[in-house]
């Protein structure tokens, strides 16, 4: 898939049943901290390691892994019933919980995997770093929600926008 000038690569999670495509010059961590793929660019993730020998690929702010990543989730569905509606409210009501200084900026339909969805961009303290920007993507798929969170730091927010839009719009469904 080409996209925005950039080369991408595929990624599949066989055991969640889905893939998805993303710039080369991110990587893809599975299973980090409860999350099914965590997606950033791959210098930080090998930096954050301690792997790397090069650092971040630019000094700019906007190349850490708190200031940019892509995650995957999924929740399995109590009652499985729940409604996009539904889980959107519940949704809302976690991250009200969880985050502190919590702003909902904006919620919309959207379709993801060809199926609909909904679209949640909100503001939020993220682990005691400044205010991050964040826009979740769910659908529902045979009684498990599927979530996609692009979170940045408000400053950088915009900056790798059109890159984590095109990951979110390549996600599919697979068997």
């Amino acid at each position: 898939m080409m996209g925005l000038g950039k080369n991408y690569l595929a990624y599949e999670n066989r055991n969640h049943r889905f893939r998805l495509q993303f710039p080369e010059e991110w990587a893809v961590v599975e299973n980090p901290y409860a999350i099914v793929a965590l997606l950033t660019s791959e210098g930080c993730i090998a930096e954050r390691r301690g792997t790397s020998t090069a650092p971040c690929p630019t000094k700019s702010p906007c190349n850490s892994i708190f200031s940019f990543n892509l995650n995957v989730t999924y929740e399995d569905l109590v009652p499985q019933n729940m409604s996009l509606d539904m889980f959107m409210e519940h949704s809302l009501i976690r991250l009200r919980a969880v985050f502190g200084g919590f702003e909902w900026i904006s919620q919309d339909n959207c379709e993801l995997a060809g199926k609909p969805g909904r679209m949640l961009v909100y503001i939020a303290k993220s682990y005691g770093k400044p205010d991050m920007q964040f826009m979740q993507c769910f659908t529902i798929n045979e009684y498990r929600a599927y979530v996609l969170t692009y979170g940045a730091s408000r400053k950088c927010y915009l900056s790798r926008l059109d890159e984590a839009r095109s990951i979110i719009e390549s996600f599919l469904f697979c068997q």
